[in-house]
């Protein structure tokens, strides 16, 4: 196995996480091109070659201050299959442990794009990698499944709240351009100092928003009651998935089972643009 550090174009880029069934936003363009212009962090795209032809791709970023060292790999790589082996994942440990060596002033993160095991967990511990206290989790919703499917398999208590909300009288604006976005992160940074939660700030998601426009991959889902916005989503696109970013309620909003309504209706605006993946974050909507 070997990594490919060839520089690639924006669209080499875009084509090439549509290999991976399983994209992420973290290893988009639009996310690298924001944590470049807000935290100064350089990307680099790299494609990992077996056999020679390519099985996936990782998005690195790197900060280096005077000697020291960052090293930051989000939720990378990922694979150009579904169901990669465990000897992908071993041949990739030992590539990155040799590509970046432990050495005085470089600090390592690796957040694996690789379901938690014991198998796993006694890979990156050969090779250097301590585990942190807290993990990643996500849910991914498969979109391939039809909308009747899906539906049956949410949760009883979560399905029952989204048909509450469909019968109230809730508008739901689908903003294709954002343009409203100033006004969304006033309620999002209101929500988030509310209720006390980390999450990428307004500038962050601005530049990210910013970078995916050109291609169509964001979009602001809005919920209104009598043309009041009661709560908001953002979603961003990557490849052939879709991702919740971000999103805000009001009391009211709460009250309307905004938030499920809005994610439903992500859920099929996602299905027609093709997306089959649909990442939601913490948020687990499943039986």
């Amino acid at each position: 196995m070997q990594i490919d550090w060839t520089s690639k174009t924006i669209n080499d880029w875009r084509n090439l996480i549509k290999e991976a069934p399983l994209s992420n936003y973290m290893q988009s363009w639009a996310f690298a091109k924001a944590s470049h212009s807000v935290d100064q962090r350089m990307t680099r795209l790299g494609l990992i070659i077996e056999d020679n032809r390519p099985i996936g791709m990782m998005a690195l970023q790197e900060v280096k201050l005077g000697p020291v060292h960052f090293i930051h790999l989000n939720r990378g790589p990922i694979w150009f299959r579904e169901d990669p082996p465990l000897e992908w994942f071993q041949s990739f440990t030992e590539m990155l442990a040799n590509e970046y060596p432990t050495r005085p002033f470089r600090r390592r993160r690796w957040l694996p794009e690789w379901k938690d095991s014991r198998q796993a967990a006694d890979v990156l511990e050969s090779h250097g990698f301590r585990s942190m206290k807290r993990n990643y989790q996500t849910v991914h919703l498969d979109l391939r499944r039809s909308e009747e499917d899906l539906r049956q398999g949410l949760h009883q208590k979560w399905r029952n709240a989204l048909n509450k909300g469909e019968r109230s009288k809730l508008e739901v604006v689908v903003d294709l351009n954002c343009r409203e976005r100033q006004l969304f992160f006033k309620k999002y940074q209101e929500h988030r100092a509310r209720k006390k939660y980390l999450g990428h700030s307004p500038k962050f998601l601005n530049a990210e928003i910013e970078a995916a426009l050109p291609f169509e991959e964001a979009v602001i889902l809005w919920g209104l009651d009598k043309s009041q916005p009661e709560a908001a989503i953002l979603i961003t696109l990557h490849g052939s998935g879709g991702t919740y970013r971000a999103g805000w309620t009001t009391e009211n909003g709460r009250i309307l089972n905004a938030h499920n309504v809005l994610l439903w209706n992500a859920v099929q605006f996602l299905k027609r643009k093709g997306c089959v993946i649909f990442d939601l974050g913490g948020i687990d909507i499943l039986k």
